[in-house]
């Protein structure tokens, strides 16, 4: 009988423990999903962000809203909780120009898209491709020295902040190929 009472013991422990064992890979298998770290831009999203360069943006949906007013982003952090610790400074630049711009957030949170004319119009703009554009009154002129592009943006209201990279061409459909910018701001048409 005692025999019997070990051997069934010893089942009910290996049996116990087996389970415990299946148990513990189950609670281990979410941890290692969660500890998959977030890229830079991941660590971005629903943050204000103070850029190299000084601009102040939103980045929310992977976009980047230019925030142009003090009340527009206080009341943009006080909408999220612990507001006052999703601002950050100094983000390199190179990293915020990797999301398009969406738009401008306007005080109440209110996030204003941008049609592609308001976005791209007096930019100078890079393609995923590498080509670069000065897009002017609805028309794309190709920009193929450094002086024009310099001049360019020169001729352009905050003309350092007026470049985009990273465009797909086909964002760029809508305007027409016109001809190229020259240095001096000289807009050479094509012949046709």
């Amino acid at each position: 009988m005692k025999k019997i009472f070990f051997c069934a013991s010893l089942m009910m422990i290996t049996l116990i423990s087996c389970k415990n064992e299946n148990s513990k890979s189950e609670l281990e298998t979410p941890q290692k999903e969660l500890e998959t770290p977030l890229t830079e831009l991941q660590k971005l999203e629903g943050r204000v962000i103070n850029t190299e360069d000084g601009e102040w943006y939103v980045v929310k949906d992977n976009k980047r809203w230019k925030a142009l007013s003090e009340p527009a982003t206080t009341d943009y952090l006080k909408s999220i909780e612990d507001g006052k610790n999703y601002v950050s400074k100094n983000v390199p630049l190179a990293l915020a120009e990797q999301l398009p711009i969406g738009g401008e957030i306007l005080p109440k949170v209110i996030f204003k898209g941008e049609t592609p004319k308001e976005i791209f119009n007096n930019k100078l703009v890079e393609t995923t491709t590498g080509e670069w554009f000065a897009i002017k009154d609805g028309e794309r002129w190709r920009a193929m020295s450094e002086p024009a592009t310099t001049d360019f943006l020169k001729s352009v209201e905050n003309g350092r902040n007026n470049i985009i990279k990273n465009v797909p061409a086909t964002s760029l459909q809508e305007f027409p190929v016109a001809g190229e910018v020259l240095p001096g701001v000289v807009y050479k048409r094509d012949q046709k």
